[in-house]
């Protein structure tokens, strides 16, 4: 799913200068991961979802916590 969908979401993101261009990429990848997890957890409200993948992401140890920064304000972002 994320290979078709991410490079759309992506050209969207772009086209539209919805985001700067370089942070762009890293928005879409914490998005994607979002929707893979949601996917995964269709039974919970999206803004439980986002905090049970936030918690997930904490305890993985190959993530910096700048990362779950970024991550938490791209799917906060309203």
């Amino acid at each position: 799913m994320a290979n078709r969908i991410l490079p759309q979401f992506l050209d969207f993101l772009l086209s539209r200068s919805v985001i700067i261009a370089k942070n762009a990429p890293f928005y879409a990848h914490w998005v994607s991961k979002f929707l893979a997890f949601s996917n995964r957890n269709e039974d919970l409200s999206s803004n439980l979802r986002v905090q049970k993948l936030l918690n997930l992401l904490k305890l993985q140890k190959k993530i910096a916590d700048w990362q779950i920064i970024q991550a938490e304000d791209t799917l906060k972002r309203e």
